[in-house]
């Protein structure tokens, strides 16, 4: 049949479609279906997993070692995040490049970000995490690049909490960014009563926030 064909493996006709591209094919597919090709590389992996382990260690490896590989981690991870949370995505690669570019210090704690030795690496960070209650989402306005060190030790909380919590979150960079955060959220310059209510709309969101977690604490017992 036209724009179908049939897989050794699973011995089915099947559309294109179902079959991944390859520049090295006559049909420009490949042989076996996606189906098919998934279980045999899951296949392989399983069978030589000392193999599988030491080529994805260097490669992660090589990808980390530069400002763009550090980024498209990040982006990857975030879109493959939001495929298995069922959550909206309309964050793109040139997004996330251009923020690990223009970030050479952490919002959180002002340290010095960047490749070179001595500097703490840019990580991504979900201003509202995945799995909290407000339900961050995979877009620019809810992306930063900040240290891993503050990475890891925010986790899910909410930025509001973590300004309160953090010594090196200091006012200045508390105000820096809210700023931050208004202008996308704005997409353009913003006042100083503009930053005021913003950063006042964020406290009254992390308080509401921790009465329902009482409240569901409350319930629980």
């Amino acid at each position: 049949m036209e724009n179908h064909k049939r897989c050794p493996q699973c011995l089915t006709d099947k559309p294109l479609t179902e079959f991944h591209r390859s520049k090295h094919a006559k049909d420009g597919h490949q042989s076996y279906c996606r189906d098919c090709n998934a279980k045999r590389v899951k296949g392989w992996r399983e069978a030589n997993y000392d193999k599988f382990l030491a080529s994805h260690s260097k490669y992660n490896a090589k990808r980390n070692g530069t400002l763009r590989g550090r980024a498209r981690k990040a982006y990857d991870k975030s879109v493959h995040k939001c495929r298995q949370l069922g959550l909206s995505s309309n964050l793109t690669f040139t997004d996330v490049l251009a923020l690990f570019e223009k970030r050479t210090n952490c919002p959180y704690c002002g340290c010095s970000i960047g490749m070179d030795e001595g500097q703490e690496k840019p990580t991504a960070e979900h201003i509202y995490g995945f799995k909290t209650v407000v339900g961050g989402v995979n877009h620019l306005l809810n992306f930063e690049v900040v240290c891993h060190t503050c990475n890891i030790k925010k986790g899910n909380k909410h930025v509001y909490d973590w300004y309160q919590q953090s010594d090196a979150f200091t006012d200045q960079l508390w105000r820096q960014f809210v700023r931050n955060f208004a202008e996308r959220l704005a997409e353009r310059p913003v006042t100083e009563a503009e930053i005021d209510n913003v950063a006042e709309t964020l406290r009254a969101e992390a308080a509401e926030l921790a009465e329902y977690a009482e409240r569901e604490r409350g319930d629980a017992s």
